[in-house]
């Protein structure tokens, strides 16, 4: 959004570099506690030897994210930041009014256009994305907006972003589980093993199914006539 407000003359490039390494460490942390904490609720015997290797491959990823934490350059963000204040204090509330709508305005239509294109695992990732954005920004603009309620529109999309999340989780796990089936296990726990992850795929298309339905239902053509009246 700062990017659009400063018609390119702040990049958020350096930003994203600067946290590229380390983001990525603790989302591989992140997503091995949460496959940790979901397969809690499957407490069986034939997800022992699975569990022992989520421990195992925790502490490397700790001891990644330790060296990134570590070598993080505190002093180039702080000059960073420094920039992209000054960038901030030189807008006026109208002028970034203005402008979060035009963002919003474009991320709701990439929604929509990426909901006709579903099921599919990509888009809804990318559908995702572009929903924590738009929750983001709408806060700006229910602070400084005094004309339009977009609450509503930020309701449905906290909604749509927990149960999307909910089911980005569930792909993780299954993507572990699958990796996970083809290291030395016996054929039982291996069989028993291939029935839960069967079991997971089956909820998995019922929660793509619900998501699809909701997003039809909660993010429609009316939002977007209402974020218009703020340009």
């Amino acid at each position: 959004m700062m990017e659009m407000a400063t018609s390119g003359k702040w990049q958020k490039k350096q930003h994203y570099k600067l946290f590229d390494k380390l983001f990525d460490a603790a989302g591989k942390v992140r997503e091995l506690e949460v496959n940790s904490e979901l397969i809690e609720k499957y407490n069986s015997s034939y997800l022992d030897s699975y569990n022992k290797y989520l421990q195992n491959t925790q502490e490397g990823l700790n001891r990644e994210l330790f060296v990134r934490m570590q070598s993080f350059d505190h002093k180039n963000f702080e000059a960073l930041n420094n920039k992209l204040l000054q960038k901030m204090k030189g807008l006026s509330d109208k002028v970034v009014l203005k402008e979060s709508a035009r963002y919003i305005q474009k991320e709701v239509k990439k929604v929509l256009k990426l909901n006709d294109e579903l099921p599919n695992n990509r888009k809804l990732h990318k559908i995702r994305i572009h929903l924590k954005a738009a929750n983001e920004i709408l806060t700006i603009i229910n602070e400084l907006n005094t004309r339009v309620s977009l609450k509503k529109l930020q309701t449905n999309i906290k909604s749509l972003n927990e149960r999307i999340g909910k089911w980005h989780d569930y792909t993780v796990l299954l993507s572990s589980l699958k990796h996970f089936a083809n290291e030395k296990m016996g054929k039982k726990d291996i069989q028993l093993l291939n029935d839960l992850v069967g079991h997971i795929d089956n909820r998995q298309d019922k929660r793509k199914d619900k998501i699809h339905r909701l997003i039809k239902k909660l993010v429609v053509q009316k939002h977007l006539k209402q974020i218009k009246n703020l340009l």
